[in-house]
């Protein structure tokens, strides 16, 4: 098994990031020792599935900058270590010094429909004062990869970045989309909480029409409830349509636990 190589030579990958965009994900794994909002802790130790985003379709697709080269330069893993939002997030480390790495991540067949396309990256370098994060969005667009800096951390922080992808426009084809970390070495260390591309499109429902507001007839029951040997008045007032109440009144673990006596007056 120490040289088994896997089946991706033979089953070639697929995609369920497909249709319109907005795309976006936290890397989050649907649990961790923290959950963050926005880097910051908002609750302890969590565990939701039914939370987890999407998580990378390679794992790890890591190159030569726009070469198909294998490349050990940057180690990338998913970590509980820290979040931006949720309980995880992606690390990349560098492992030897290399001109630039590319880090592959997702298959995508995604299409900006109008308005401008931005990209937003949550990154932290861990370091105080401007540190350069030496990190690019790298998006594969029909055919062709697209480069584009992310730019400057100013504290140790998470610092959330907005790129303008001016050069892709509605109805293009969106099939790759990774990180690019330009000279990486050994002491490297960047952590990525949000990945998200968006056409800031917005959606606007329609208005409502013909609604109408029914209002039924309420049936009022007036009961001495007995408990503890305290008498109690209750009035409990029942929709006709509701049968959630009547069937709670008139259950025997509801019975058991007070005495309940008609009022009759």
């Amino acid at each position: 098994m120490r040289t088994f190589a896997g089946l991706a030579s033979w089953i070639p990958e697929r995609t369920a990031i497909s249709g319109n965009l907005p795309f976006a994900t936290h890397f989050n794994m649907g649990n961790g020792e923290r959950y963050n909002y926005k880097g910051k802790k908002t609750a302890g130790s969590w565990y939701n599935m039914s939370s987890q985003d999407v998580v990378p379709t390679y794992r790890w697709l890591v190159v030569d900058a726009g070469t198909e080269t294998a490349s050990t330069a940057v180690q990338p893993s998913l970590t509980n270590e820290d979040a931006y939002t949720g309980g995880a997030c992606l690390s990349l480390k560098g492992v030897s010094n290399a001109s630039a790495t590319d880090v592959v991540l997702y298959k995508t067949n995604l299409t900006p429909s109008k308005g401008k396309v931005v990209a937003k990256l949550a990154i932290k370098t861990g370091k105080e004062g401007t540190t350069d994060s030496k990190l690019s969005l790298i998006v594969r667009v029909n055919g062709a990869w697209k480069v584009y800096p992310v730019g400057n951390t100013d504290n140790s922080n998470w610092t959330e970045k907005s790129i303008e992808l001016s050069d892709i426009t509605a109805g293009q084809k969106i099939e790759r989309i990774g990180l690019r970390v330009n000279n990486p070495d050994a002491d490297y260390k960047v952590l990525v909480g949000k990945l998200e591309i968006n056409d800031d499109v917005t959606a606007t429902p329609a208005n409502v029409k013909g609604l109408t507001v029914q209002v039924k007839k309420r049936l009022k029951t007036l009961f001495l409830l007995r408990l503890y040997g305290v008498l109690i008045k209750i009035q409990v007032i029942i929709l006709p349509s509701t049968t959630m109440m009547q069937t709670l009144i008139t259950s025997k673990s509801f019975i058991r636990m007070v005495r309940m006596v008609p009022y009759l007056k």
